[in-house]
């Protein structure tokens, strides 16, 4: 269950956030190359906010969708409950999803300065934290909660790995800019939320109507998805997000 939960976690990393560090490192890389700190720190700055952007809907869509997906894909190798629990992990680890994304760009950023002595020492915090939860959590824990357990300790781990990556990165390169990502994550993240509301809405309305749980999870998955993307965007054009329109360009380009 936890190897289906995290290899889900992955793939909403894999398509969007792999796609911008691919463009992004080159520019960071020459940057580095050239000793241009400022260049670094700008594309440190865009390369966050246009993560925020692209995976902050998608954890909200994991936290609304998760069991409902689970069910849809698992259902009948496993039982109906099983394949929920699958859901519910993924919807419990999905707060880790940008931090993972932070984390994966600032390693980006020491490997191109020829450190990998610091993102040793990252890894081995993340490592520590986690496995300090997973230990926590096995003392008293039932085998579900110790599932979600694990996915919620990864994740955690990776909070911690980007706080001590912000830290590292800071004292390397000075401030770092990030107020404007604070401000678009506050813009995204009022829009998410708004869309994941309406999603989850309509989620709960299906599935207390409908009992063939197969079925309930492909209608509210299908349905709630339409309708959440069509507030995301309405929210996101209202709040103004410019970082959807000039990542598009980046990845075009």
């Amino acid at each position: 269950m936890y190897t289906h939960a995290d290899l889900l976690f992955q793939v909403a990393y894999g398509i969007l956030g792999v796609s911008l560090l691919t463009v992004l490192m080159p520019r960071i890389a020459r940057s580095v190359a050239a000793g241009d700190d400022v260049g670094v720190v700008s594309d440190l700055g865009r390369g966050a906010r246009y993560s925020v952007v692209a995976l902050i809907p998608v954890t909200v869509a994991l936290m609304v969708f998760g069991p409902s997906l689970t069910t849809l894909i698992f259902f009948g190798r496993v039982d109906g409950s099983s394949a929920r629990l699958i859901g519910t992990a993924v919807a419990v680890s999905a707060f880790g999803l940008v931090p993972f994304a932070m984390v994966m760009l600032q390693l980006r950023v020491f490997y191109a300065d020829n450190n990998t002595r610091t993102p040793a020492v990252i890894a081995v915090v993340m490592v520590v934290a986690k496995t300090a939860l997973v230990l926590l959590a096995s003392l008293s824990a039932s085998d579900e909660t110790l599932i979600l357990a694990v996915c919620a300790a990864g994740s955690f781990s990776y909070v911690c790995g980007a706080v001590l990556g912000h830290v590292l990165l800071r004292k390397r390169y000075g401030l770092l800019g990030f107020r404007r990502v604070q401000a678009t994550v506050g813009r995204i993240s009022t829009a998410a939320v708004l869309a994941g509301g309406c999603a989850l809405a309509l989620v709960v309305a299906v599935q207390n109507r409908i009992p063939e749980p197969r079925l309930a999870a492909a209608i509210s998955l299908s349905a709630g998805a339409a309708v959440g993307v069509v507030v995301l965007l309405g929210a996101c054009k209202v709040v103004g997000v410019p970082e959807i329109r000039r990542a598009r360009a980046l990845l075009l380009s």
